[in-house]
């Protein structure tokens, strides 16, 4: 309204703006597609360039315009991909799957597969530090890495779509916003996963956390999951007024968080 408020005033010429990203600035509502470099900031007295609480981009702006590939990069990404490859290296289930293939192929005969070992740029390769994977190990973990993010992709989804359910009736807008409320827990999943590489390199310099470590990693996760909690409450208001419908599909996206959480709990508490 202040933009085409500025185009009937009087003075018909305004400074131009040169924006990088080429964003159209008489509909932008949020900052996804923005540099935020603050040229166009008061310009024709409807833009300003402020601090504002990044809760207030998801629940408002991201539902507008649903990106579908968002949604899988959060929920079969970040969630599902980023977990697996911070799990194979300490899942119990990855060398029980390693164990029994060996053994399968042992009896058939089938050795190459163990000793064939790809170069350093394919599969890690250093002998001489005892860090080397074959051929079988690079091809489970590629599999374990994938199944991992296909079991929690298909929990969560299920969840989100039950959620969505709840709130009246299937729309896809409802699921892909939904979908932006896991952000915090995605992001602080990967963040736990390269924070424990940091803790390991520090480790090996004399550098020890303790038990300090485990608290801040509770701790980040516990506020993870309540802020998902604190996103989801109000996004269910914007398709539905009912509060027990909303109650219900909020209960569904913390449980789609909750296999987010659990999913590293098992890396940090349960497999350490």
């Amino acid at each position: 309204e202040a933009w085409a408020r500025s185009r009937r005033a009087i003075k018909i010429f305004s400074r131009k703006v040169n924006c990088a990203p080429l964003v159209a600035l008489p509909v932008m509502k949020g900052a996804s597609d923005c540099h935020m470099c603050g040229r166009c900031s008061q310009f024709r007295g409807a833009i300003e360039l402020a601090p504002r609480m990044p809760n207030h981009e998801i629940v408002h702006v991201a539902g507008s315009d649903p990106k579908p590939w968002e949604t899988v990069l959060i929920v079969f990404g970040l969630m599902g991909v980023a977990v697996g490859a911070f799990h194979w290296s300490t899942s119990p289930w990855y060398y029980e799957a390693k164990t029994w293939a060996a053994t399968w192929l042992i009896d058939r005969g089938a050795t190459w597969v163990l000793s064939i070992q790809p170069p350093w740029w394919l599969l890690t390769n250093y002998p001489d530090n005892n860090d080397a994977l074959t051929l079988l190990d690079g091809t489970l973990l590629i599999a374990y890495v994938l199944a991992t993010a296909v079991v929690i992709a298909a929990g969560v989804s299920a969840l989100l779509a039950l959620a969505t359910v709840a709130l009246g009736r299937w729309r896809s807008q409802a699921f892909h916003h939904l979908a932006q409320a896991l952000i915090p827990i995605a992001g602080c999943g990967v963040f736990l996963g390269l924070f424990a590489i940091t803790i390991s390199m520090l480790k090996a310099d004399g550098i020890t956390f303790g038990p300090t470590a485990s608290i801040i990693r509770a701790a980040m996760l516990a506020g993870a999951w309540l802020w998902v909690v604190s996103l989801a409450w109000p996004i269910t208001g914007r398709y539905a007024s009912s509060r027990v419908r909303r109650g219900a599909a909020t209960v569904a996206v913390a449980g789609a968080a909750g296999i987010g959480v659990f999913s590293w709990v098992l890396l940090f508490f349960l497999w350490a």
